[in-house]
C-alpha cells in the first residue's frame, strides 16, 4: 500500500511512522512522499534524511483557490492508497476529501465526539497545545475526579475539522492536580498567575507525555490499512448535555492562551 504523509510542523509522527517501515515493524506500507503545507518546518529534514520526496503546497503564499489546486495535483498524480494528516493545519479542502475518500485520514491530540457535533475537543482552533489545554481546563471547570485525554484516529470528511468517524482512540490519564479552588470559574483562572502557570507547564506536559502514544496509534492505524482491516470506533456521548457550555468555555479558554495551537 502506498501513502502520503501531509505536515505542517516538525513531522515526528510521520517520521515514527517511516522508522516503522525501515525497521520492518510496519508491513506492506510504502511512504511515497511528505506533502508540507509549510517551506520552513523541520518535518522536511526529518524527510529528506530517510530518503522520502517532498512536496511543498504553501498555504500562506497561496490563495485559497490555488492552495486547493495545487494540493489536489500533487495527491491525484501520486495516487497513494492511503492520505494521512499528520499535525496537518490547513483545512483539507472538499475535491480532495472526495477524491480519497475512506482513504484520508487525520491525527488528532484530544477526544472527539463525531456523532455529536461540537462537543468534542476538536473543532476550529483545536491543534497542538490548544487540545490538551482545552482538556485540562474542562477537567479543571469540571473538578473531573479522573480527568484524561486521548489520542484520536478519524477519518477525514469534507466540510469541517475534527468529525469524522473515530477509527482508533488510546485514552492517557491526565496527572491529578488540586483544582478545587477554580472549579466553575475560567474567569478566575485567567486571572490568577498561579492558576495561569500551572495550566501552561501541566499542558506541555501532557502534550509531551502524549505524543509517543499518537505515534504508536497513528502507526497501528497504519498497519491495518496495509492489511486492509477496516474499522470504526464508537464511544457514549463524552460530554453531558449539562456541562456542554463549559466546555466551551474550557475550548475558549485554550484558544486565548495558545492561539498558534
Amino acid at each position: 500500500m502506498k501513502a502520503v504523509s501531509l505536515i505542517t510542523g516538525g513531522g515526528s509522527t510521520m517520521a515514527a511512522a517511516a522508522d516503522a517501515i525501515i525497521s520492518g515493524e510496519l508491513k506492506d506500507l510504502e511512504l511515497i512522499a511528505v506533502v508540507s503545507s509549510d517551506p520552513q518546518v523541520g518535518g522536511l529534514e526529518k524527510a529528506h534524511k530517510r530518503n522520502i520526496p517532498t512536496y511543498i503546497v504553501d498555504r500562506k503564499a497561496l490563495s485559497k483557490e490555488v492552495f486547493r489546486e495545487q494540493l489536489f495535483k500533487v495527491l491525484d498524480n501520486l495516487n497513494p492508497d492511503l492520505v494521512s494528516q499528520n499535525g496537518w493545519l490547513p483545512m483539507t479542502p472538499d475535491p480532495v476529501i472526495k477524491r480519497f475518500l475512506h482513504h484520508i485520514i487525520n491525527q488528532h491530540p484530544g477526544a472527539t465526539d463525531p456523532d455529536h457535533s461540537g462537543n468534542g475537543f476538536g473543532g476550529k482552533g483545536m491543534h497542538g497545545s490548544a487540545v490538551t489545554c482545552a482538556a485540562l481546563a474542562y477537567a479543571w471547570l469540571t473538578d473531573d475526579p479522573n480527568p484524561t485525554t486521548e489520542s484520536t484516529v478519524h477519518h477525514v470528511l469534507p466540510q469541517g475539522y475534527d468529525h469524522g468517524p473515530i477509527i482508533s482512540r488510546v485514552s492517557m490519564p491526565i496527572p491529578p492536580l488540586d483544582w478545587s479552588e477554580f472549579v466553575g470559574d475560567n474567569k478566575r483562572i485567567m486571572n490568577t498567575s498561579s492558576a495561569m502557570n500551572m495550566l501552561l507547564g501541566t499542558t506541555e506536559q501532557v502534550k509531551a507525555d502524549l505524543l509517543p502514544i499518537e505515534h504508536r496509534n497513528v502507526i497501528q492505524v497504519l498497519g491495518d490499512f496495509a492489511k486492509c482491516v477496516a474499522r470504526i470506533t464508537h464511544r457514549p456521548q463524552l460530554i453531558p448535555d449539562e456541562q456542554i457550555h463549559i466546555l466551551y468555555q474550557a475550548k475558549e479558554l485554550a484558544v486565548e492562551l495558545f492561539p498558534n495551537g
